[in-house]
């Protein structure tokens, strides 16, 4: 391997399996305690950030990367003080009822399982509903400590 991002590629799988897992960061004030599920995250903080140009919400394959690296690759590419942030975790498998689908968008070699959540059929969502669908289906897996 020369360990250019060509070689990093060949290792990404571009296939997403419904077995999968995605993972998001969120800010200390975008979760919330969720009778019989724990802290999840809050809906308005799983749509696109249209402020900083984002069409479809950035995600990570938990497959290639871990929630602390996520929580990492922010420190090192931000500069951003991440005490308290949380990384939320949602299966792959449950996107689907809610008119959504994974597609892989490596971010070599920063983040090779960065990936989009992107409507299932044309290239609008419908409405803010689904993002509150989605907000019940996650679960808080790591917060960066203090």
């Amino acid at each position: 391997m020369t360990g250019d991002a060509a070689d990093h590629l060949e290792s990404v799988s571009l296939d997403i399996n419904s077995e999968e897992t995605i993972l998001r960061w969120i800010p200390p004030d975008g979760v919330q305690e969720r009778p019989g599920r724990g802290l999840t995250a809050q809906s308005w903080k799983l749509s696109p950030k249209t402020w900083l140009g984002e069409r479809f919400p950035s995600w990570s394959r938990q497959r290639y990367t871990s929630p602390r690296r996520l929580i990492e690759i922010q420190i090192e590419t931000t500069e951003r003080d991440m005490i308290g942030w949380h990384v939320v975790a949602a299966p792959v498998s449950v996107l689907a009822g809610l008119g959504l689908r994974v597609e892989a968008d490596p971010n070599l070699p920063i983040d090779p399982g960065h990936c989009l959540i992107r409507p299932a059929v044309g290239e609008d969502f419908e409405g803010d509903r689904v993002w509150s669908k989605l907000a019940k289906l996650t679960r808080v897996v790591y917060t960066h400590p203090s």
